[in-house]
Formats: C-alpha cells, structure tokens, sequence
C-alpha cells in the first residue's frame, strides 16, 4: 500500500510541472506566428511537378498553376523571411520540448496507474490477511 501511494505521488510530481510547462510553452508562441512557421516550413519542403507529354490540356494547366503558385510562395518568403533556418530551428526546439514534455506525461500517468494497481491490491492483501487472524483466534 504504501509502494502504491508513493508511485500515485511520484506520478503526480511528474505530470504537474510538465503539463504547465507544455501549458506555458504553448501560451508564448502566438498563433499567427506558429501558423507562420508552419506554413514556411510547408512551402519550403513542396517539390514543383513535371509534366508528362500525355497529360490533357486541363492536366497541364492544373500541373503549371500549381507550379506557379510554389514558385511564387517561395520567392514571397526568400524576400520576406531571410532567415529561414531560425523558423526551422524554432520548429525543432518546439517539437522537441513538446516531445519531452509528453513522454514525462506519459511516464507519470503509468506511475500513477500501477500506484492505483499497487494500492488496491495491498487494500485487498491486508483486508484478506486481518480476517484470516480473527478466524485464527476464534
């Protein structure tokens, strides 16, 4: 019982700090900020299609607006956002402290989990034993 109250207590000082930590971390990035990042890193990583010689008319104009619509996203961002590893960077950072803070959640909650395994099951050992000693003295 009281291994399972301490691992119900260990999970609880785990999960608390984590959680207004992720809380925190989260209130200081703006949406419109994370909102940018995201869509900077999106149009950074899209790849411009080839055209193939069967393709109908729609096809080739469907195919050509859209590699124009990437082209010009990323010439928008080359002169807006010079420095765009510190965008990469900042998304690194969030996702790894994210991560970590998740994982340390996730630890506390099966702390917490096995304390409430331990501690009903040391409930049930010592109810079982005290009514075997009084059938014993009777």
């Amino acid at each position: 019982m009281i291994a399972g109250a301490f691992l119900i207590i260990s999970g609880l000082i785990l999960i608390l700090p984590s959680a207004y930590n992720t809380s925190s971390l989260l209130n200081s990035i703006s949406a419109n900020d994370m909102a940018k990042l995201i869509l900077i890193d999106m149009i950074n990583k899209t790849q411009e299609q080839s055209v193939s010689e069967d393709s109908s008319l729609f096809d080739l104009l469907k195919i050509e607006s859209k590699n124009l619509i990437i082209k010009g996203s990323k010439y928008l961002i080359s002169n807006v956002n010079a420095n765009q590893t510190s965008s990469e960077e900042i998304l690194r950072k969030l996702a790894f402290n994210l991560g970590i803070n998740f994982f340390i959640i996730l630890v506390g909650i099966i702390l917490m989990v096995n304390g409430l395994i331990l501690l009903v099951g040391g409930t049930v050992i010592f109810v079982y034993d005290r009514r075997k000693i009084r059938r014993a003295k009777v």
